[in-house]
């Protein structure tokens, strides 16, 4: 029997057992961080996500093995270990077979498909690609396999390791077609040619102003919302922009 899952998504239509689950869901939607690090102001989605993070500060490893005594980080790197060491099993991964329906010809008979799904454990997320999979339980584990041979910086993805190589060799890449102005980022890249054709495909639900980048939308719905996330930890002040934080700690810094 399928379990009941009353909370819908209304970007994607996934459902949900919990509200909390689809409130964390939308997440993905909006890009919503609301749980902030007071350490290094870092954002999180998740508040699990913000208390793992909080561990590289404080260096806690609240989870034990009851067979060798090492400690863990994150529950999900004990079962691992667990798993793989003193148990023998390779993988903590669940496999899913599902039917999918196939598209047929007019007239012909209409036919599924079976797809083996990689599942992660920790969130249920499916995947049909092990390499996949793979970068996303490192969002779980905090494994960053890939690292730079410049700064000794460290990836959970090979791309975003490439991506950061370019900070040292200077390589842009991705060039405008219209004014042949280089990018590092193919993103930066779309970004710029809404400059030539004045696309601006972020509309605001509350006022109609359309933006051309994501970041100028979530800023102008501020406007609407109230809402500083960007606060000041000498005085509490909020902003709503970082760039306005920046500014007010100029006068912070001119009191020493």
């Amino acid at each position: 029997m399928t379990a009941c899952k009353p909370y819908k998504c209304n970007d994607c239509k996934k459902s949900f057992s919990q509200k909390c689950n689809l409130d964390a869901h939308v997440r993905t939607h909006t890009g919503e961080k609301p749980y902030k690090c007071y350490d290094c102001e870092k954002r999180f989605r998740l508040k699990q996500q913000l208390d793992v993070h909080v561990r590289a500060h404080t260096g806690e490893k609240p989870y034990k093995c009851d067979s060798c005594n090492k400690r863990f980080k994150q529950i999900s790197h004990l079962k691992k270990h667990v798993s793989t060491i003193h148990t023998g099993e390779k993988t903590n991964v669940c496999m899913l077979v599902v039917a999918v329906v196939v598209a047929s010809p007019i007239g012909s008979p209409v036919r599924s498909d079976a797809v083996l799904l990689l599942q992660c454990n920790d969130c249920e997320k499916t995947f049909r690609m092990k390499h996949s999979l793979d970068a996303h339980v490192r969002t779980h584990t905090g494994e960053k396999p890939y690292k730079c041979n410049e700064c000794e910086k460290s990836f959970s993805k090979k791309s975003n390791l490439d991506i950061h190589v370019r900070t040292h060799t200077g390589e842009k890449p991705y060039r405008c077609n219209d004014c042949k102005k280089s990018f590092s980022l193919k993103q930066h890249l779309e970004y710029h040619v809404r400059t030539h054709t004045g696309e601006k495909p972020y509309k605001c639900n509350d006022c109609e102003k359309s933006f051309s980048m994501k970041h100028s939308l979530d800023a102008h719905v501020r406007t609407h919302t109230g809402e500083k996330p960007y606060r000041c930890d000498s005085c509490n002040k909020g902003f709503r922009q970082k760039s306005n934080l920046n500014l007010h700690l100029r006068t912070h810094a001119g009191e020493n």
